[in-house]
């Protein structure tokens, strides 16, 4: 039986080492099941819906394949930052949800890096606030608990953490945000300030990441992250 999908959702990639959330951002008039908003197909955005699922093994990518040559052949696993370009499959088409099929736990979509992405748990009730019931275990988020930030760093293309210190104008790198426990499945935002006297390309001084989603090693990841200034 096909159940709906909701924010929160657990992600597996046949390619990835653990799970991922997905991530739903309706704005206005969201529509939602047990207090939980409803996605739909259109919901595949790389680091903004599906978020990384850890480590990728895939020798289709090509941070994987220099990282395995360099390693003298032996798979050499890399940060995963997905690669999706395409909405997801198998969509309920006679339910729209923002005038766009829903979201099914059967539905699964690709990354170019030769992953396939399944819906491991539908969400339902994954609302803040709610209880949801699993094999064995039951989660209880705490409604008032906002997230705190305690600690930004970096992965360089060799999977080490770098200090934020360390990082370099222009060096495209995933972004970590450690969150204080408590806080997996809820979103934050992040605003970063210009160095004195410059802007960002655009003409920026400040640059905001909204909905970063917090996941189960209490982390948020900015993929694809690099600091620009105008020139």
């Amino acid at each position: 039986m096909s159940n709906y999908v909701c924010k929160g959702a657990k992600l597996k990639c046949s390619m990835g080492s653990s799970q991922s959330d997905l991530n739903v951002i309706h704005l206005v008039n969201s529509v939602c099941l047990d207090n939980s908003p409803m996605a739909n197909i259109m919901d595949y955005k790389p680091m903004m819906n599906i978020m990384s699922f850890g480590q990728c093994k895939s020798l289709a990518n090509p941070t994987v394949a220099a990282a395995t040559a360099a390693n003298y052949g032996k798979l050499q696993e890399m940060p995963c930052i997905p690669n999706i370009v395409a909405p997801w499959l198998n969509g309920k088409m006679n339910m729209l949800i923002k005038g766009q099929p829903a979201l099914m736990n059967n539905s699964k979509c690709m990354c170019i890096w030769a992953g396939v992405i399944e819906i491991a748990d539908d969400g339902q009730g994954a609302a803040v606030g709610s209880q949801k019931v699993g094999t064995g275990a039951t989660r209880v988020e705490e409604d008032n608990k906002v997230p705190k930030i305690t600690k930004i760093y970096w992965v360089d293309k060799n999977g080490k953490n770098r200090a934020l210190s360390e990082l370099f104008e222009n060096e495209e790198c995933t972004l970590c945000l450690k969150v204080e426990r408590g806080c997996v499945g809820k979103t934050i935002n992040l605003t970063l300030e210009a160095d004195e006297g410059k802007k960002f390309v655009g003409g920026e001084t400040t640059r905001t990441y909204d909905n970063l989603v917090v996941k189960d090693d209490n982390t948020a990841y900015i993929g694809q992250f690099k600091v620009e200034y105008e020139r």
